[in-house]
Formats: C-alpha cells, structure tokens, sequence
C-alpha cells in the first residue's frame, strides 16, 4: 500500500499484539509496515486499516495529533464514507483470499 508515496507492507496476522496488548492494528513508521489483526470483521478491518493510515499522516507529516483525536478522526471519515457508498473494502486489496464477503477469519 502507497502511503505519500512511501511503500508500506500490510500484514493480517491471527493475533496483533502492541506493547504485549491485544490490538486492531499497529503501524510501524520506520518499517513501513502496518500490521491488522483477522480477528475481526471486514468492517473492523477496514476501520483499523483507516486508522492505521492517519497514524502514518500523522507521523510523516508532523501533524501532532494525539491519539484520540486519531480515533475519532477515524471514526467520522469511516462512517461518512460508508453512509454515502463508498466501499472500503479496497482497503482490503492484500488480505490473502479475501472474498469480500462480511466477515472475514
């Protein structure tokens, strides 16, 4: 996935673990990798993988914003974008055998 032109790897593993916590997601800026746990639903997936986006921004750009504003800047683009039709799942373009059905393990 091309973040501001920089290449990122996406990584759907079982389990996502951040700092020994269970996690959605976590990115790596200086790897550039995002990683989202399969334990969710495409629609949770497609929310993590958003977010994990801002973050990215956030970082590269030096936008400075603090965690929950991210949250809740994720949370307002998700819901706006699906409540007019755009659909997410190209987010999901790298998930191995994904079948754009509405759950995905």
């Amino acid at each position: 996935m091309k973040i501001l032109g920089y290449d990122y790897t996406v990584s759907y593993l079982p389990g996502v673990k951040e700092g020994g916590a269970d996690a959605s997601g976590f990115c790596t800026v200086e790897k550039q990798t995002l990683k989202v746990s399969r334990d969710q639903v495409q629609q949770c997936m497609e929310s993590t993988i958003l977010h994990e986006i801002i973050e990215v921004l956030n970082r590269h750009l030096s936008l400075g914003l603090e965690h929950p504003v991210i949250e809740r800047l994720e949370a307002g683009l998700y819901t706006v974008f699906r409540d007019n039709g755009v659909d997410m799942s190209f987010l999901l373009k790298d998930l191995e055998n994904y079948t754009g059905g509405e759950n995905i393990t």
